[in-house]
C-alpha cells in the first residue's frame, strides 16, 4: 500500500535561470511507493486526491490533476485541454530532476526539493 505525499518541485538551473528558481514550482499530491514511483492502482482509486498546483512567477496560481498517460504523466489544470504538463515516468526521491514538457513543447528541469507525507 501507498503513502500519500506531498511533493514540492521548483525549477532546476537553467539558462535563463542559472540558479533555478522556487518561483516556478508545483506541488503535487501523490501516492508513493516504497521504491519511489506512483502507485497508480492508489491514483485511480481516489483520483480526486491526487492533484498538481502550479505557481509561476508573474501568473496566476493554477490547480488540477495528475493523470497517467501511456509514458508518464500529465498534469492537467482545468479549462483548457491544451494547457497540460507532461512528464516521463520518474522516481520520486528528494534531490532528484525531472523533465517537465511545457504545453509549448519546452522542456524543463525540475529539482523534487521535498517530499512530505500527507
Amino acid at each position: 500500500m501507498a503513502q500519500w505525499y506531498l511533493v514540492k518541485l521548483e525549477l532546476a538551473p537553467t539558462g535563463n535561470f542559472p540558479n533555478g528558481s522556487p518561483a516556478c514550482a508545483f506541488l503535487l499530491r501523490l501516492p508513493v511507493k516504497k521504491d519511489g514511483s506512483i502507485d497508480e492502482t492508489a491514483r485511480a482509486g481516489q483520483p480526486r486526491s491526487a492533484f498538481a498546483r502550479r505557481f509561476w512567477q508573474n501568473e496566476a496560481d493554477r490547480s488540477g490533476s495528475v493523470l497517467p498517460n501511456s509514458a508518464g504523466w500529465f498534469l492537467a489544470f482545468p479549462g483548457e485541454d491544451s494547457f497540460r504538463y507532461h512528464m516521463d515516468d520518474f522516481k520520486i526521491r528528494p534531490g532528484e530532476t525531472v523533465e517537465v514538457t511545457a504545453p509549448d513543447g519546452q522542456k524543463l528541469p525540475f529539482r523534487i526539493v521535498s517530499l512530505r507525507p500527507d
